[in-house]
Parts: structure tokens; sequence; C-alpha cells
């Protein structure tokens, strides 16, 4: 049993993630904002810390103790390109401030860093998949955030994980976008939450992830066109599909290369048929 700390723990994937290390037998301890809603972990057994990540002091309490630190805590994508300045400084000075906490910390934990496929920009025009060694390349201030946060850990750590996390789809009712982040035909490879999440509970116990990136994406059933993602989202949940407005620029989407991520951490287990039935199961039971 270890003693784990997740940043941003109260968000969908942070959630998702405490009901399975709980469920695993680990201890669980949960940092994020004050106004979150932390009712769900709390319920479950979960240790509540309220904080924000700028604060030193309440961090370097949050990390005592803690075998495995989960950093998911961010601002994402729309929020993040209102403000250059302050994406930096929650997503850049934020994770350095963790980092700072852990050098008085004891023990030292391992370090797992919810990063993105944002860094490696637009590659459209080139061939996929894309592999871990390709260049980084900012496109907005969400992928240039994430960018410095790596070298900030790998320049700093021995024992840490780096995970480019591709789109989430999340199998629940939910409305969608006001605008989907990618083009009708271009190249989307998502990976369903309950995926991910498997993914991130294997990283600590797999010693062949250490000073590791990989990445985190669904696999080749994931592989599709923008168009066809929606469409299917739409049939699921019976949302017109002539209604979904996409981007006019392509995004930094593209098919992936998780033959290491997967061989490692086994977590490839959802097809995307099997999704649509999840997401289809979610809107009947919601209009029941």
């Amino acid at each position: 049993m270890a003693y784990v700390l997740i940043t941003g723990g109260a968000g969908n994937l942070g959630t998702a993630l405490t009901r399975k290390l709980l469920d695993e037998g680990h201890r669980v301890r949960i940092f994020d904002l004050p106004q979150a809603d932390f009712s769900l972990p709390l319920s479950w057994g979960a240790e509540i810390i309220k904080g924000n990540i700028l604060d030193r002091a309440v961090l370097g309490g949050a990390v005592q103790g803690i075998d495995w630190i989960y950093h998911l805590a961010a601002l994402l994508p729309p929020g993040s390109e209102k403000d250059r300045d302050r994406t930096l400084q929650v997503n850049v000075q934020g994770t350095k401030n963790l980092l700072q906490a852990m050098r008085a910390s004891t023990p030292k934990p391992s370090f797992i860093f919810s990063s993105s496929v944002s860094i490696y920009g637009d590659t459209s025009g080139e061939s996929p998949p894309v592999a871990v060694e390709h260049p980084p390349a900012a496109s907005d201030f969400y992928s240039e955030s994430k960018i410095l946060c790596e070298e900030a850990v790998a320049g700093e750590l021995e024992n840490f994980t780096i995970l480019r996390i591709t789109g989430i789809a999340i199998p629940a009712f939910m409305d969608p976008p006001e605008i989907w982040q990618f083009q009708p035909g271009q190249r989307i490879e998502m990976i369903c939450l309950s995926d991910l999440v498997t993914a991130l509970a294997r990283v600590p116990e797999a010693k062949e992830a250490r000073g590791k990136t990989f990445n985190i994406a669904g696999g080749k059933d994931w592989r599709m066109r923008g168009q066809d993602f929606v469409k299917a989202f739409c049939g699921a949940l019976e949302v017109p599909f002539e209604n979904q407005k996409f981007q006019t620029a392509p995004g930094w989407f593209d098919w992936y290369d998780t033959e290491e991520s997967q061989q490692i951490l086994r977590y490839q287990e959802t097809s995307f048929g099997s999704f649509q039935k999840q997401l289809r199961r979610a809107f009947q039971d919601a209009m029941a």
C-alpha cells in the first residue's frame, strides 16, 4: 500500500483516479482549490487538502509522507488561452513550487506528471504516428506551459514519469463543446477515461517507466478523423451533427506511437465501439 498525493484531484480525471487507487488499497490525499467539489472523494475516505498550487506553505504540508505524486493540476484550454502570464504562473510556477516542496519531503516521492500531446504542435502535414522523439513546437499558451513543465521535471528529478496525454473521451451525458478542437478531416486519436486511469495507476509499479516519457492514447482502434468521432458522439447522445462547429485551422491532435507505453503499462482495454456503447448507456440512464 502506498500513500498517494493527487494535485488537481477533484476534477474528472483526479476523481476517477482516486476511486481506482482507493479500490486497490492505497491511501489517497487530494490537493485542489477550495472551491472544488470534494464530495465524492470525501465520501470514499480520501484525505482532502484545500489550497492553491502557488501557495508554497500549503504545498509543503501536502507532500509530507507521500510515496507517489500525481501532478494533474493545471489551467486547461480554452481557459488557458485567455492570459499567457496566468497560465505560465499556474502551470509552470505551480509545478516548480511542487518540485521545491518535494526537496524537503520525507520520503522522496515518485513523480508522475500529466503532460499533453499538445507539445507537438500542428503535425497534420507529417506522416503519422507521432513519436515521443518528435521535437516540441508550442502552438498556444497551454502547450508552451507543458513544454516548460517537462523541462523542469526532467531537469530536476530522477524518479519521474511524464505522460503526454491525448484528448480524454468521457462516457457521460454532456453537452458538446462550442467548437471541437480539431478539423473535420483531421487525424485524431483520443483515449477513454478509464484507460487513462489504468495507465496512471500502473506507472508507479512499472520500473521500466522511471525516467521515461510516454505517449498515452487509445490505440489503433481509436484512430479516425475528427468528423467520425463527432458523428459517433452525436449519434450516441442524439445531438444533431449538422449543428457542430469545428476549428478552421488544424488543432494539435493526431495519431500517436503508443507501442512502448502500451507494452509497459497495458492500459488500452476499451475499444472505440465499447466506448460508444458506454456513451449510449449514459444517455439512456440520463433520460430514464
